[in-house]
Order: C-alpha cells, then sequence, then structure tokens
C-alpha cells in the first residue's frame, strides 16, 4: 500500500496551510491544548474551520463554521448525526476542496461517520487526517497500583457495544465470528466487548512501537491476563502506534486468510490511529465494527507531542 504520511513542522506547515480550504475539528479549542495543537501550528491558516461538539458522544453533535476568526454558521441546537452530518457536509461543496480532518480530541462517533461520509459518498479534492499525540497521560492518584491495574484515567465510562456504530451498520450472518481488537489501557473495555460479542477468535493487536518507550509495555501488561484466558496470546500482533497504514496492511492479511470461514468484526479500542484505520479498512471493504462509545475525561491527556498528517487521496 502507498502510504503518504508527514511529521508538520516548521518546514511544510505552510504548504498544508495554503493547501488546505477546511479544517474539520473538534470545539475543545480553547479549553484543551492538544485539541487546538493543529490550528496553532498551521500558522497563517486562513480557510474554513468545522469545529463540532458531540456531548452524548454517538447520536447527536452541534457544530460551529468559521472563517478568519468569524462565526459564518451555527446550529442552534444539537441534531441527530445521521442525517444532518452528511447533509452539512455535503452543503460546503467539499468536492472541490482539500479538506484536513483532525481526529486528535474528535468524538469516536463524528469520526467514524466522517470516514464513512469520505469515503462512500463525497469525494474531495485532497483528503487528509491529522492526528496530535500526547505527551503524557494523566495518571490515578492511588498508591500501591498493580501492574495489572489501569495507571491512566482516561475514560468517565462507556455507553456499551449495543448500539450501532455511524456509517457501519451491517446485518449480521450465521457465520461465526473472529473479533481483531487493538488494545491499549482499558482491559475492561476489551473483557465487556468480548462478551457482547462472542467470538470464536481473537485477535489482538498492540501499537509497537509506541508514541512513548514503554506504553506498549503496559498496554501489555494490563491485557496479558484477559490473553491467558481466551488463550489467543499466541495470536498477537504488533502494528506501529502512530500509523493507520500499518494496521491496514494487518487486517487485509487477517481478512484474507479467514474470511471465508469468519464474519470478521473490528473493534479499535487502542491507539487512535488504529481507530482511524480500522474505520477506513471497514468503509472500503464492507466490515464489521463494533465499538463501546467511552465517554473520555476531557483533561486525560496532558501537553501535545507531535502532529501526524496522513494523506488519503489516493486510498479512498
Amino acid at each position: 500500500m502507498y502510504q503518504e504520511s508527514y511529521i508538520l513542522s516548521d518546514h511544510n506547515r505552510a504548504i498544508f496551510s495554503s493547501n488546505v480550504d477546511i479544517v474539520i475539528t473538534d470545539s475543545l479549542q480553547e479549553e484543551d491544548h492538544r485539541s487546538s495543537a493543529l490550528l496553532t501550528k498551521l500558522k497563517g491558516y486562513k480557510g474554513l474551520i468545522l469545529l463540532l461538539s458531540s456531548k452524548d458522544n454517538y447520536q447527536s453533535f452541534s457544530y460551529t463554521l468559521k472563517q478568519n476568526g468569524e462565526i459564518i454558521d451555527k446550529s442552534l441546537n444539537s441534531i441527530p448525526i445521521i442525517p444532518q452530518y452528511f447533509k452539512l457536509l455535503n452543503s460546503l461543496n467539499l468536492t472541490t476542496k482539500s479538506v484536513l480532518l483532525d481526529i486528535t480530541s474528535m468524538r469516536q462517533a463524528l469520526i467514524f461517520y466522517s470516514i464513512s461520509v469520505f469515503v462512500k459518498e463525497i469525494k474531495t479534492k485532497l483528503f487528509f487526517v491529522s492526528y496530535t499525540q500526547p505527551k503524557k497521560y494523566e495518571r490515578k492518584n492511588l498508591p500501591n497500583l498493580k501492574d495489572s491495574e489501569e495507571p491512566f484515567d482516561l475514560i468517565e465510562m462507556f455507553k456499551g457495544s449495543s448500539s450501532p456504530v455511524p456509517g457501519f451498520i451491517k446485518k449480521a450472518s450465521k457465520k461465526d465470528k473472529l473479533l481483531i481488537v487493538s488494545l491499549g489501557f482499558d482491559k475492561k473495555r476489551f473483557v465487556a466487548i468480548n462478551e457482547s460479542t462472542n467470538p470464536k477468535e481473537i485477535y489482538p493487536i498492540f501499537g509497537f512501537p509506541s508514541y512513548k518507550p514503554g506504553w506498549d509495555q503496559i498496554a501489555l501488561k494490563l491485557n496479558s491476563d484477559t490473553l491467558l484466558r481466551y488463550d489467543v496470546f499466541d495470536n498477537a500482533k504488533n502494528c506501529l502506534a502512530t500509523s493507520p497504514f500499518d494496521i491496514i496492511n494487518t487486517l487485509k492479511e487477517l481478512e484474507l486468510n479467514w474470511k471465508s470461514q469468519y464474519d470478521i468484526y473490528l473493534c479499535p479500542i487502542g491507539p487512535r490511529p488504529h481507530l482511524l484505520g480500522m474505520a477506513l479498512y471497514a468503509a472500503l471493504n464492507n466490515t464489521y465494527i463494533v465499538y463501546d462509545f467511552p465517554l473520555e475525561k476531557k483533561f486525560g491527556s496532558q501537553g501535545s507531542g507531535k502532529t501526524y498528517i496522513y494523506h488519503l487521496t489516493n486510498l479512498i
């Protein structure tokens, strides 16, 4: 697969600032340093900015459209993601524009549906996705924290995997299920999704190399008991934590080997670039996605690290 990704820097930010027509991002710009990192680094950007908010995470959203710092359109209330988000994007004539979708702090339902729309329905002139990694995560303030206990304070709650994923609704067949799950620091989510999906086979994927040295080892320690319980340790795969392309290649290989025997279910609960890769793969190949829609803590991460930009025009 042709892979084109960049780390946003002083050497290339002027290129993106002048060649992107609209940035689609979340509305936490004034509250979350990592959320605002992309637009801070894109100095001189004068195109459209579409700010999205989804408080309940998966059913409705609100938006603000800006140009040159001025609001030119705004929703008065929350509106249903389906079909209003597609109608909003379609009204912006994006087929003639270069689009940059920033998934750093965007609600997962909006990421899923955005990818579905841009793969299946709206073909843009150019399509980029960006992600800014954290410098560190907020640790739980607990004494004598064990290796088997989740060390980071990231999730308020999650709604469970019974809700359909916007843009990826597909009728189940009678085949057994194979679950491919990207794992991170939330071992309880893995257990809950496995119990609700009841797969015949599981392939876990870890983000390695990880953003920070040792983070992959934390994810492995947290999930090792569950992998041993389900007897799937030998199925574990490693995919670069900062890339959607690496995991897409792994998904192609696994589906080629198993699609005649199983329905493939993808579950991206690990690094956000893995979520992007799974969403892209599912949209391109009509694959099932199962997800539990966590409500992440607003300040679960601290600081902003590198900003990655993935050029996806040729992929979609």
